[in-house]
């Protein structure tokens, strides 16, 4: 496997894990760092960020077990999500500035990997 395609299976992996962990942790404690869980769209976009996560790792496995066809497709579609997810969450944080942070730090990181799926160098 070519570096480009470490790159993005282990970020893949690594974002996967990253939203998986960081939703399951603020649901079991009850710290949603969403402050108001009964706006329009704020639950959809929990279970959003958990498919999203889902499809992450499913992509960074399947990349490590097979170079099917499929396995492109599906990592373009799992980083799409990624990237829409990341354009789309800052407003749901407008007074907590690390996690805008976060989110504009994985956007830098995410940015590459979505284009090497794209342009299919990776």
């Amino acid at each position: 496997m070519s570096i480009e395609a470490w790159y993005v299976t282990l970020f893949a992996l690594g974002s996967g894990i990253a939203i998986q962990a960081y939703w399951l942790t603020a649901l079991v404690f009850g710290a949603l760092p969403i402050p108001r869980m009964d706006l329009p769209g704020a639950r959809a976009h929990v279970v959003a960020e958990m498919i999203t996560g889902d499809a992450l790792i499913a992509a960074g496995l399947a990349r490590l077990a097979t170079d099917a066809d499929w396995v492109l497709p599906l990592t373009g579609i799992a980083l799409g999500a990624l990237v829409y997810a990341l354009i789309q969450s800052p407003g749901f944080y407008p007074h907590q500035r690390p996690i805008r942070a976060a989110l504009y730090g994985a956007r830098l990181a995410a940015a590459p990997a979505l284009v090497l799926v794209l342009t299919q160098q990776a």
